[in-house]
């Protein structure tokens, strides 16, 4: 029996750059982890139960009312795990916030070890988790086929360079962090010198079809109800039965995209070790 996935949260983060360009934070993963060893990937975590407590209401720049959304749970569990991992808060304040300061470390370091402590730290510190800030990218469920499964939300954020000065690794689930453009981490997994996961590789290679960071952020402004729903590798070979494929958030043949004509899907070659990725009539290939 395959085995439930877990809720998880990642935010892939950008610092802006000269003349719309932007870099991607990427953590790499200790060579010890259960899951992803040794792999680049974007920071973030498993959702844990103080990520919904109610009095979170009153400190996220959501403005709902009663009970924390499953929305509001997600992202507030992105803005945690993004602080524990890599030292970056998306908080407003009335009063700056030095993340390489003694006393944020110190917090740091209490709430990965209790995550619900993370409340507290926003009492004491007076300030509000930005949700508004984290837009939405994706969403990936971990084949079934896979010991350790995840539903894991996928939120992009804009940082300042002075904003992303304080980011650090939290040298535990990972030993090192790099600031790269999509086009440097998908030239550094080709010629391997990095390891990319498919569902990354795939993820930075839509991050590069857009362009510069003004378009990709107007793109993402689009309301597009189609671009969380889950995309998991099921019901497709690659054409040449030497693999698998995955439907891609609007693809034509998905049952939530009814009268799309987009084709939008990859194909994992495993044993010729090529991904493929179609997108509006375009196609590109990288080795594994």
């Amino acid at each position: 029996m395959a085995a439930t996935p877990r809720p998880a949260a990642t935010v892939i983060v950008a610092v802006e750059g000269e003349d719309d360009s932007y870099q991607i934070l990427f953590v790499k993963r200790h060579k010890k982890a259960r899951f992803m060893p040794s792999a680049h990937v974007f920071p973030g975590g498993v959702i844990e139960k103080s990520d919904r407590d109610a009095r979170w209401r009153k400190r996220i720049t959501s403005k709902g009312t009663g009970e924390i959304t499953d929305d509001e749970m997600f992202r507030i569990g992105a803005i945690r795990e993004l602080f524990e991992e890599s030292n970056i808060l998306f908080v407003k304040s009335n009063k700056p916030i030095d993340c390489g300061s003694e006393t944020i470390q110190e917090w740091r370091k209490k709430i990965q070890k209790d995550s619900t402590l993370f409340f507290q730290m926003s009492e004491e510190l007076d300030f509000v988790l930005d949700t508004h800030a984290l837009k939405d990218w994706a969403r990936w469920i971990t084949p079934e086929m896979e010991k350790y499964r995840y539903d894991t939300y996928f939120y992009f954020g804009v940082l300042t360079k002075e904003q992303a000065s304080g980011a650090a690794h939290c040298q535990q689930e990972t030993v090192a962090m790099e600031w790269l453009s999509p086009e440097q981490a998908l030239d550094r997994f080709k010629n391997k010198k990095m390891y990319l996961a498919p569902p990354t590789w795939i993820n930075v290679l839509q991050l590069s079809v857009h362009g510069g960071l003004s378009k990709l952020v107007a793109f993402l402004n689009e309301d597009d109800p189609l671009r969380m729903v889950a995309i998991k590798p099921e019901g497709r070979e690659h054409p040449e039965g030497t693999g698998f494929g995955l439907l891609l958030a609007g693809d034509k043949d998905l049952p939530e995209s009814k009268g799309s004509n987009v084709e939008h899907r990859a194909f994992v070659d495993v044993q010729n070790r090529d991904i493929e990725y179609r997108w509006k009539g375009k196609v590109f290939h990288s080795k594994l």
